[in-house]
Formats: C-alpha cells, structure tokens, sequence
C-alpha cells in the first residue's frame, strides 16, 4: 500500500512539474525589431518590387459577346452617358454661380 502511494505521489509531482512547465506566468513577448530585417528570409530580398505602370486597358473583343451581352453593354453605356450629362450641368451651374461660366 505505501509502495503505491509512493507511485502515485511521484506521479503526480511529475504532472504538476509539467503542468507548471506548460502554463507558467504569463508574459509579453519583445517587440521585433523591423529595423534591421534579421527576421526575414532572405528570398524576401530577392523580389522584383517594381510597380507596374498603368496603361491603356486592353480593347473589348464584341465579336465574342452574345446578343445580351451587347444589350447589357448599350445599357452600360447609356446609363454613364446620362451620369456624365447630369454632370456636366452641375458642374456648368458651379461655374455661372461663381461667375466664371
């Protein structure tokens, strides 16, 4: 019987050793140090960074749009013809309210 307490009080002195071990206090890691970039592999060096420059969009090939895909298109652009109209009135409107139009 005491052969068996033993066992179980070692037993459960190594779980506490693990549990302390496991969740010990609690702590704040250090901030990194972005400065000096030791952190960071080093193919992240190695990327092309530039930035590409903007430029004409590629033109719409119509020749492969459906028959609904060309009325939806009208549409589009009658709708941005009527936002680009309403405008250019309130744009004309600042201009003679500024007495420069």
């Amino acid at each position: 019987m005491t052969k068996e307490i033993d066992e179980l009080r070692v037993r459960l002195d190594g779980m506490e050793a693990l549990l302390h071990r496991r969740f010990g206090p609690v702590t704040d890691p250090a901030p990194d140090d972005f400065g000096r970039g030791w952190h960071l592999p080093p193919s992240w060096w190695d990327r092309d960074w530039r930035i590409p420059k903007p430029g004409d969009p590629s033109p719409l090939d119509f020749s492969r749009f459906s028959r609904v895909q060309l009325q939806m298109t009208l549409h589009t652009i009658q709708a941005e013809r009527v936002r680009l109209d309403s405008m250019e009135t309130l744009v004309n409107e600042q201009m003679k309210s500024l007495g420069q139009g």
